[in-house]
């Protein structure tokens, strides 16, 4: 189930880490410049002037600049949909999924690293409470990977060892890196990816690091032809920090297999975006307002249980031992997103999901055993 990753392999790798050279505005000089490519571009100067400008603005107007974008960044939103996206089920796959919608799987805020009401999670909140830490270190290494555009995804800092010594980066997926990479070829020369550490609601602190690079990804490309358990991972390079503040510890991985027992309780730690839905799908009563209470963009811990293929439906029977099905919240920006085992350990990495049917994520082992890491 594995396609070859083909002749795009090196310029995905090789975009990453540069910039086109043409300056901003350079596409009024040149007519194969699409529409869309001069939204994306207007889009990124305004983020890379809110971004600018943040450090005079008080925190309400700064607010209302991102309030103003995000606005922006809708219209361009419904533009690209209705303009080239297909309603394939693999594009509906790296999408939002709402499993269940009986408030059973609400997405809890996270506030300093830790769960404000983990009574209010059911089982594993209590098992939460019994060893905080071990969740808590990995709710540090998550963080919101973002363009000056906005929300990409969610990634986590991990470190491996293998035959030549450590190897320390950020893991999520890899459509989220082929995002990363197309985008570093608009006209925007501020164009650039980081990852913020910190990204919880109503905090002001912001621990940001500059990403530079692919160190490893599956082989396959996540595009219209991609399977459901396509080897969909990728570790990106960390680089400087934005704000002079140290990275945090790498997460608690593991990887044994007593956790993959159909209905045992995992999570989902990622950054919950707006809703791929009609707006009046997020007004308050609706199912989305009541599990995200109008809230995005924020880190979230998302409660899920194992789920067995047969409950998922056709779609998902053959799939390869490689992924497992869960049935957590999420929305398109916790693709990468870290799957925690119930004892908090890091197990898998959250993919997307189908609504009405399953929630697929990687197991954290077999990435391990394709690479030859060793988790730390």
């Amino acid at each position: 189930m594995t396609a070859p990753s083909g002749p795009t392999e090196e310029p995905f790798r090789a975009r990453f880490g540069g910039h086109a050279a043409a300056p901003f505005g350079a596409e009024s000089r040149d007519s194969s410049i699409s529409p869309q490519q001069k939204l994306d571009a207007a889009l990124a100067q305004f983020g890379w002037l809110l971004e600018a400008a943040r450090p005079t603005l008080p925190p309400e107007r700064a607010r209302e600049a991102e309030e103003e974008i995000d606005g922006l960044r809708a219209f361009v939103q419904d533009f690209r949909r209705s303009d080239t996206i297909s309603s394939s089920p693999v594009n509906e796959v790296r999408m939002e999924a709402l499993i269940r919608s009986d408030e059973t799987r609400p997405a809890s805020l996270i506030r300093g690293n830790r769960l404000p009401t983990p009574m209010a999670l059911g089982t594993i909140g209590e098992l939460y409470d019994l060893d905080p830490d071990s969740f808590e270190t990995n709710f540090a290494a998550t963080g919101r990977i973002a363009m000056p555009r906005g929300l990409v995804g969610t990634g986590t800092l991990v470190r491996m060892t293998n035959d030549q010594g450590q190897v320390e980066g950020i893991l999520t997926v890899r459509h989220v890196a082929e995002e990363i990479a197309a985008s570093l070829t608009s006209l925007d020369p501020s164009d650039r990816a980081e990852i913020d550490f910190d990204g919880e609601l109503g905090s002001r602190k912001r621990n940001r690091h500059r990403l530079k690079g692919v160190l490893a990804s599956g082989p396959d490309s996540i595009r219209d032809n991609a399977a459901l358990d396509a080897w969909d991972y990728a570790l990106l390079g960390l680089g400087d920090s934005v704000d002079a503040v140290a990275r945090p510890a790498p997460a608690s991985a593991g990887v044994s297999e007593r956790w993959l027992r159909d209905g045992n309780n995992v999570a989902v730690v990622g950054f919950l975006g707006r809703p791929d839905v009609a707006p009046s799908d997020l007004l308050p009563g609706t199912i989305w307002h009541r599990l995200l209470g109008g809230i995005y963009n924020v880190k979230r811990f998302a409660p899920a249980r194992l789920m067995s293929r047969a409950a998922a439906g056709e779609a998902f029977q053959n799939l390869d031992q490689r992924v497992v099905l869960h049935d957590a919240t999420t929305t398109g920006g916790a693709s990468g997103g870290a799957l925690l085992a119930a004892g908090g350990e890091l197990v898998g990495l959250h993919l997307g999901g189908r609504s009405g049917a399953a929630n697929i994520a990687l197991r954290l082992d077999g990435i391990a055993a394709r690479e030859q890491w060793d988790c730390q």
